[in-house]
C-alpha cells in the first residue's frame, strides 16, 4: 500500500519498501529537470537528485531517513554515501531528512552525550564544510526530551537558506521543516518560464 499521493504536474520519487512499510517520497514539479543519482553505497533510506539550474550549474539534492534502529553497518554506509555525494557537486548541495542523532547539540555543534555514531556524523559535516541550518527542536513527544532530529545541510552561507518550523502534520511528533533556498531551476523543454 503506497502512502504517496499523486498530484497533476508533480512527479513523485520513492524508496518505498513494502516489506518494512517504510520509505521516502520526494515530490518534484514536472517543469523541473530532476535526474536521479544512483546511491554510491547501500545506505537503506535515501533519494538523490540532480536539479538543473538556470545558470548551468546543478544542485545535488538528497533526502535521508536514518532509523533509530540503524545498524552499525548501515551507519557506516550513511557516512560513505555522504562522503561520495560530497564529491559529486562541489558547489550547490541540499541534504534534508530525519537523521535521528539526538546526541548532537546543533547550537554548539558538539556532542551533548557520548555517541560514537553521532560523533562520526558530526565530524563528517565539519570535514565537508557543511552548514546545518536547523537549530530548534524538530521532535516533541510527551515525557521525552525534545530534539533536533530533522536536519538541513548545505554548502551555502546562512543568508542563502531560510528554514521555517511549522506545526506537525496529523498526529506526527515531528514538526514540518520548510526550506527556502536561493536557486533558480532551469525549465524543462516545452515549459514556459
Amino acid at each position: 500500500r503506497s502512502a504517496s499521493c499523486r498530484c497533476r504536474g508533480i512527479t513523485h520519487i520513492t524508496t518505498s519498501k513494502t516489506e518494512k512499510r517504510t520509505g521516502i517520497v520526494v515530490y518534484v514539479r514536472d517543469d523541473i529537470e530532476a535526474t536521479p543519482i544512483a546511491s554510491v553505497a547501500e545506505f537503506e533510506e535515501c533519494i538523490w537528485l540532480s536539479l538543473k539550474l538556470k545558470d548551468g550549474d546543478k544542485l545535488t539534492f538528497g533526502c535521508i531517513y536514518r532509523s533509530t534502529n540503524s545498524t552499525v553497518q548501515n551507519n557506516k554506509q550513511l557516512i560513505t554515501t555522504l562522503k561520495e555525494i560530497g564529491k559529486i557537486n562541489r558547489s550547490r548541495l541540499l541534504i534534508v531528512g530525519d537523521f535521528n542523532f539526538p546526541g548532537i547539540d546543533w547550537q554548539t555543534e558538539q556532542l551533548a552525550i557520548p555517541d560514537e555514531e553521532a560523533g562520526r556524523f558530526l565530524e563528517l559535516t565539519k570535514d565537508q564544510g557543511w552548514s546545518q541550518h536547523v537549530k530548534e527542536a524538530t521532535r516533541y513527544r510527551m515525557g521525552q526530551k525534545s530534539n533536533v532530529l530533522d536536519l538541513v545541510l548545505t554548502r551555502q552561507e546562512e543568508s542563502d537558506v531560510k528554514v521555517c518550523l511549522e506545526a506537525p502534520l496529523g498526529k506526527s511528533d515531528h514538526v514540518v521543516v520548510s526550506v527556502h533556498m536561493a536557486a533558480e531551476v532551469a525549465p524543462t523543454v516545452g515549459t514556459r518560464t
